[in-house]
């Protein structure tokens, strides 16, 4: 019995990884070619245009660029190459992050549901679109990770990722300042100082009046509607009152607030704020659910049975197919269920294991 065990976990492990793998393929063949391509869109074409003179960004010229202006550091070198392989150097970064996420959250969580983690419907739309969210999940593992082991420049690094797209970094904004509130001024710095350092140079660089021009852009040229999953968006789509819709936020904001002030900073109330967020944000896509890996990790270190069920409402997007995207509120379940799991584990799960914890408050 003692033997036939172990071959049974690799067995298991095995089936998982193949499993895996298929579900990668599979998923690929279903969605390429159907969405539009971000990079060849919205990213080259400025980053080309820049680099003659024929925009600042933020203009006619730079159509769909919402990125900060400093994020043409990362577009300039894959511009260089063919288009394909430009944006395969930004699927590499995506990648990278899945990585390092699954190296910073995952932590006793076994093999086969990092499997599932690192393949959840939103990663395989990402690399399709070739947009920056993976990046920012990067930058996001590169924060947590810099706080953990106190290294001020690996945590300006993180922070510089993630703020290229900062949509929905929110949690993080909130996470770092007070877990790096021991350190010292001078690391501090440290760790703004990639961002700090671009923010400046970005002024001679893009205009004076960048931020103003930025402001005016996403106001008079918003993205696309159709593709948008957010609460607020389900409630025009239904007619539900505006108050109702506050009143839900209200109630989870409040409810993460409670479980985030009574257990402290640590795994698991990240995982839960940014679960909260990114179901009461008021812009979102599918492909920002990338940033909900680190929240699934967490969910399957505590609750291994429900993270399978989890990992199969990731790919409820996939009704889109055969329903069109009038159901497209169906996908806000995935974050719902995984802020629901956080809250469970916060309030049931009295021995969370101290290595799950981010040293700080």
């Amino acid at each position: 019995m003692t033997e036939s065990r172990p071959s049974a976990n690799r067995m298991l492990r095995t089936f998982a990884v193949l499993l895996s793998l298929i579900f990668f393929v599979v998923i690929f063949s279903i969605i390429v070619g159907v969405r539009p391509n971000d990079y060849m869109s919205f990213m080259r074409p400025p980053t080309v245009n820049w680099l003659k003179g024929e925009t600042s960004l933020f203009d006619s010229n730079a159509h769909g660029f919402y990125f900060m202006p400093w994020s043409l550091l990362l577009f300039i070198p894959t511009v260089w190459v063919p288009p394909a392989i430009g944006q395969g150097m930004l699927s590499v970064l995506t990648l990278i992050g899945v990585i390092m996420a699954v190296k910073v959250f995952g932590e006793g969580v076994p093999l086969w549901l990092k499997s599932l983690a690192s393949v959840p419907f939103c990663l395989f739309v990402l690399i399709i679109s070739g947009n920056l969210d993976g990046v920012v999940l990067l930058g996001f593992c590169l924060s947590i990770w810099a706080i953990k082991s106190h290294q001020p420049f690996l945590l300006a690094t993180g922070l510089w990722l993630a703020t290229l797209k900062p949509i929905n970094i929110l949690p993080l904004l909130l996470f770092v300042p007070v877990l790096t509130w021991p350190w010292s001024w001078k690391d501090k710095l440290k760790g703004l100082s990639l961002v700090l350092i671009s923010s400046i140079l970005s002024f001679p660089l893009f205009g004076w009046d960048w931020p103003l021009r930025y402001y005016s852009y996403i106001t008079s040229t918003p993205p696309l509607d159709f593709p948008i999953v957010t609460l607020w968006k389900f409630g025009n789509q239904f007619n539900v009152p505006i108050l109702l819709l506050l009143t839900i936020s209200v109630i989870i904001i409040g409810i993460s607030a409670i479980h985030l002030i009574s257990n402290g900073f640590n795994m698991v109330t990240f995982s839960m704020t940014t679960a909260a967020w990114m179901f009461i944000t008021p812009y979102a896509l599918i492909i920002h659910y990338v940033l909900l890996i680190p929240a699934f990790l967490i969910t399957a270190r505590f609750l291994k049975g429900w993270s399978v069920l989890f990992f199969l409402a990731s790919y409820l997007p996939l009704l889109r197919v055969p329903f069109g995207y009038d159901i497209i509120y169906i996908d806000l379940l995935y974050p719902l269920v995984l802020w629901m799991s956080a809250i469970y584990i916060l309030r049931f799960r009295e021995h969370i294991p101290e290595h799950q914890l981010i040293p700080g408050t």
